[in-house]
Parts: C-alpha cells; structure tokens; sequence
C-alpha cells in the first residue's frame, strides 16, 4: 500500500469510527440504508486491494456479495472489529487469546474465573491477567 492509498484507507478508517447510525451528521454524505458499500469505497477512492482488505480481514465477509448491499451491516462490522481489536490487544479474536478448548466453556459461561478454588484446593490461574500474556 502506497503512501497515498495509506492516507485514503486512514481517511476511511476515521469515517467508520466517527460513524453513527442515529447522528446523521456522521454519514458524510452517505445514506447508510441505500448507499452500497462500493459507492463508499469509491468515494474514498480505496483501490482493490483495500477494498478486499476491508471486507474480507476486518468485516469477516467470504463472498464480494456485500459490496452491493446497504452500507451500514459492513460498517458495523468495522466498528466491532475496531472495538473487539481495542479490547483484546494483538488480536481481536478470542481463540489466540484464550486457546480453543475454553471457547465452548467461555461461551456457556461455565469456564474456569480468576481466584476460583479448583477441585484440590487451588486458586486457577487460567484465565488471570498473568496466563494470558
């Protein structure tokens, strides 16, 4: 990516972030219901790299069938992965962080909590700030 496309992807970058679907002010011009998101990615004149960068790594699609969809899905999916990214640290997705064997126990709520007393008597360290690098 050259350093001209870099200040156009930050461009867009800054539009997600500072979206917000109940602020029409936020839209810049873009009508998140009827505006495809190849409309939004022509207007910031993201080349085709970026744009499978976007839509496949940051807003998790498979297909290029989103591109002709309304805006606001593929922008929400920006923003979760922005926010998720913030929360996590290096990565926005769970399983490097946690391991893939806790995932089910993470989601039924049943996994392992920092201080709880395991079966011998011992407080788990499995999911303590420590353990998780």
């Amino acid at each position: 990516m050259g350093m001209f496309e870099k200040r156009r992807f930050r461009k867009f970058l800054v539009f997600v972030a500072n979206f917000d679907e109940n602020d029409p002010k936020t839209f810049e011009g873009v009508d998140p219901q009827n505006t495809s998101m190849r409309d939004v990615y022509r207007k910031f004149d993201l080349g085709q790299d970026v744009i499978d960068f976007t839509g496949h790594a940051l807003a998790l699609y498979r297909t290029d069938d989103y591109l002709d969809q309304p805006c606001l899905e593929t922008i929400n999916r920006i923003k979760l992965y922005s926010e998720s990214l913030a929360r996590y640290g290096k990565s926005p997705y769970l399983y490097p962080l946690y391991g893939l064997a806790l995932l089910g126990l993470l989601q039924l709520g049943q996994a392992p909590q920092p201080g709880d007393q395991g079966s011998r008597g011992r407080r788990s360290s499995l999911l303590s700030a420590d353990s998780c690098g």
